[in-house]
């Protein structure tokens, strides 16, 4: 994987401590339509969930591209069900999986 610039957590921090009031919405829905494609590609074409998706394992460069990163925990899917047991970082779970 080419080098990438900054993760979305950092670049939220960096914007934040300019005294900026919020973060561009266009942007914020750029990455998060990058965000989501990704993930349906690793599902559809490949059969794995990341399991792990967060501010820091979203990266972006100067282009505006968009890779994720930290793999550690992804399952793999058969017959559309997990074959691998629950994982995350709770913050970032869900409600009903904490």
């Amino acid at each position: 994987m080419e080098l990438m610039d900054i993760s979305l957590e950092r670049l939220y921090i960096a914007v934040y401590q300019l005294g900026y009031p919020a973060f561009d919405e266009n942007t914020l829905g750029s990455v998060a339509i990058s965000t989501i494609i990704a993930l349906n590609h690793m599902k559809s074409q490949y059969h794995i969930i990341h399991r792990d998706v967060k501010p820091s394992n979203i990266l972006l460069n100067e282009k505006g591209e968009v890779k994720l990163c930290d793999f550690g925990i992804c399952g793999y899917l058969q017959d559309s069900v997990a074959q691998t047991q629950d994982a995350g970082c709770r913050p970032y779970m869900a409600v009903c999986l904490t």
